[in-house]
């Protein structure tokens, strides 16, 4: 398999993939090899280019948010067992049993409160991310500044200049 396919290469096959087209093994292979090879340049790991994101975060920075993304799944699949059970009430469980039904023997929860849970655990590790990856302000087109520069409020009541070419990180 060739892993010197282009960046073009690439974005059509996972188009194709995303998009319900068809493809082959060998272009699954392809793309899977791409994603794999991406190397961090000198400054760190190469990022989406995204409004307010650094162009890089270090590598440090992307295993502790990867970590963080592993533990929220972890806690989400349990929610989701949780889920399966929620609602479950004692009128459920002898209806269950009326009816010749093995009734569920897990835990139950109130689905109004898990849901609630579930949010601001998603919120909590989303406040985490965001907190290591430090997104800043972003300039817009209808900024208008005296020295044709973008300054950016940092919470703290007063205005911080960001050079032009620090605009974009």
């Amino acid at each position: 398999m060739d892993n010197e396919k282009t960046s073009d290469d690439v974005a059509s096959i996972a188009g194709r993939i995303l998009g319900g087209g068809k493809y082959s093994d060998d272009e699954v292979l392809t793309l899977a090899a791409s994603a794999l090879t991406q190397t961090p340049d000198k400054d760190g790991i190469k990022g989406l280019p995204v409004a307010g994101y650094k162009k890089t975060q270090s590598q440090e920075a992307v295993d502790l948010v990867n970590g963080f993304k592993a533990d929220e799944e972890r806690l989400l699949r349990k929610l989701d067992v949780l889920a399966k059970n929620a609602g479950g009430s004692v009128r459920e469980e002898i209806r269950a049993r009326l009816a010749g039904e093995t009734p569920n023997n897990g835990p139950t929860a109130d689905p109004r409160w898990l849901a609630k849970g579930r949010t601001a655990l998603e919120e909590a590790f989303m406040f985490i991310n965001r907190a290591v990856f430090q997104p800043a302000r972003v300039a817009l087109p209808e900024d208008d500044t005296a020295d044709g520069r973008f300054h950016h409020y940092n919470g703290k009541e007063e205005l911080n200049i960001v050079a032009d070419d620090a605009k974009a990180e």
